[in-house]
């Protein structure tokens, strides 16, 4: 696995320009163009705001910085596993016309989304600011947060990717499964209030700990528990080390059924 790292380092070149390229191609024939990177959760913010405050009656101070706070982490993970899952597939064109590690396919689509997302973070960061000029302080530990989920999110695309080219069927039930994912991550309630009965899915449940780790440093402006940070670290480390594992595993397969 250091092996496929060192590759992939060594041609971060290419992983660059590819990102950077699918990033501008989104927006190239936009009006709005970059600007979408924010509209799009703004908007999204908007439809939850108004349906959790105006008919379910959530009294909370700042909610609408409290669920932006929720929608950053997640729409990075949900957007990059969308694009990610049907990546080889989609280049498959690329895979046997030039000599670097295939690997860079589904993450260059990983690395496209990471440029909204930092955009997206940048601002609700100075957004945050006049809520909480404490927030200010905690930065270096949201830079942590953002490392830590790009590690995560990079390999569920990698372990989805090689998936949907072995069962096609798998890129179809990822939109299903993304709907699922989304109302069991506490993106628009608080993880307080869970019923204890339900914990253990939480607990399972990685996008969780992203999730909160982010809303207590923009919302609340303080450091995440303790079992936030390490469950964070834990899920980044192992899924990343386990997409590396499954890609090199499958690789070979990959060309068969391509």
């Amino acid at each position: 696995m250091i092996k496929r790292l060192v590759l992939i380092f060594q041609h971060r070149k290419i992983l660059q320009e590819m990102a950077v390229s699918e990033f501008k191609v989104k927006y190239a024939s936009s009006v709005l163009g970059i600007f979408w990177a924010v509209i799009n959760p703004v908007l999204l913010m908007s439809a939850i705001t108004f349906v959790f405050v105006n008919i379910f009656k959530i009294d909370m101070k700042n909610y609408q910085l409290f669920v932006l706070s929720g929608i950053l982490p997640w729409i990075f993970f949900s957007n990059s596993l969308s694009e990610g899952v049907g990546a080889l597939i989609n280049r498959q064109h690329i895979l046997r016309q030039f000599n670097f590690p295939r690997e860079i396919i589904p993450l260059s689509c990983v690395f496209s989304k990471f440029i909204n997302f930092l955009i997206f973070w940048v601002l609700i960061c100075i957004f945050s600011l006049f809520f909480n000029p404490a927030a200010g302080l905690l930065i270096p530990v949201s830079i942590l947060g953002v490392t830590l989920e790009l590690l995560f999110v990079s390999g569920v695309v990698l372990i989805f990717s090689v998936l949907n080219v072995l069962c096609r069927d798998f890129g179809q039930a990822t939109d299903i499964l993304l709907v699922f994912w989304f109302w069991v991550t506490p993106v628009f309630y608080l993880f307080s209030m869970v019923p204890k009965e339900f914990s253990w899915i939480y607990a399972m449940n990685p996008m969780m700990y992203y999730v909160v780790y982010f809303q207590s440093l923009i919302f609340k402006a303080v450091l995440p528990e303790t079992y936030i940070i390490f469950g964070s670290f834990i899920w980044a480390i192992a899924i990343f080390w386990l997409g590396l594992f499954i890609f090199s595993k499958l690789e070979s397969s990959i060309l068969k059924k391509i």
